[in-house]
């Protein structure tokens, strides 16, 4: 069943924009023509419940399409701060770059330059249930974007919280055969802090979803671990650790772990890494007493993004 849902579609709007564009006006989506063959893969990221099975400690999560179009919907009305990781190609190919951007009353801005309408982002979107994990409910979605002979068909996976949600998205382009023609992008987006943690046990532990990138020309499979941030009181910064990453098609582990120390919190905002650097994380804590963190990250030829609930609420 196909719903309607802004924030997906904004997203997927900002990112094929390229999110560096000169012009001030907004971004304007128009509704997909009719159906078309598919561009990219015709399955879906991944199956639910082999996917469940290679993650200890999951459950199944009982949303319809609609009711995760609705959740989604609810976290972006609210947002007011978006992480953009921004384009990945394969594992040699141009790094992408990181956004932080800001949404008020309907539009996003973005860069220097740049705007979206979260208004006229409207798009069909095929949401998909996949488990609950570590407080998180983690689905998938697909759709297509644009219209006539050069559609984008679009995968994404990822997570939804109370008021922020992270995902890793799959565009296919119309061109295959090109090396460039396959692109993953990460976001987090949600209701920012806005402020720095005072009290509490100053930890977070959630999920981390990525691909690798060296992949997305073959078969662009998710991997899932967990997120574990640590915020110190004394010096106002973060520990971020992403490790014990699953390959949820084939239940290969990823014999590695990723770990950020020391970064400096401002505003509730953290940044680890740049544009051009092969690692970064980039984060932001969301909700009024700070009951979630997310953030964007690449380490080596993975990329993706993470969210976490507090662990002492």
């Amino acid at each position: 069943m196909y719903v309607k849902s802004a924030l997906s579609a904004m997203l997927a709007a900002l990112i094929l924009s390229g999110c560096a564009g000169s012009s001030r006006n907004a971004v304007v989506m128009t509704e997909p023509a009719a159906p078309a063959a598919p561009l990219g893969p015709d399955d879906w990221l991944v199956a639910a419940d082999a996917a469940r099975n290679q993650v200890p400690g999951s459950s199944t999560l009982a949303m319809t399409s609609d009711e995760l179009s609705k959740l989604d919907e609810s976290i972006f009305s609210s947002a007011d701060t978006l992480l953009y990781g921004g384009f990945h190609y394969t594992g040699a190919e141009f790094p992408g770059y990181m956004l932080l951007t800001d949404c008020a009353e309907g539009v996003c801005k973005y860069g220097t330059t740049g705007e979206t309408s979260t208004e006229e982002a409207i798009h069909d979107i095929d949401f998909a249930s996949v488990m609950t994990h570590k407080g998180v409910r983690l689905g998938q979605a697909r759709w297509r974007f644009g219209e006539g002979d050069n559609p984008v068909d679009i995968t994404g996976y990822g997570g939804w919280m109370h008021y922020n949600s992270f995902v890793i998205q799959v565009d296919f382009l119309p061109n295959l055969d090109e090396p460039d023609s396959v692109r993953l992008s990460n976001y987090s987006v949600g209701l920012s802090s806005g402020t720095n943690p005072v009290s509490g046990t100053g930890t977070w532990s959630g999920v981390a979803v990525g691909m690798d990138l060296n992949q997305l020309l073959s078969k662009p499979d998710v991997l899932q671990g967990d997120a574990e941030i640590a915020y110190d009181f004394g010096d106002q910064s973060v520990q971020v650790i992403l490790d014990d990453f699953t390959n949820l098609a084939t239940g290969a582990a990823l014999d590695r772990a990723m770990k950020w120390s020391d970064i400096a919190v401002q505003d509730g905002l953290f940044s680890h890494g740049g544009q051009f650097d092969g690692e970064y994380v980039h984060g932001a804590f969301y909700g009024s007493y700070h009951e979630e963190v997310g953030g964007v990250f690449k380490s080596g030829s993975i990329a993706g993004s993470f969210g976490a609930p507090r662990s002492d609420r």
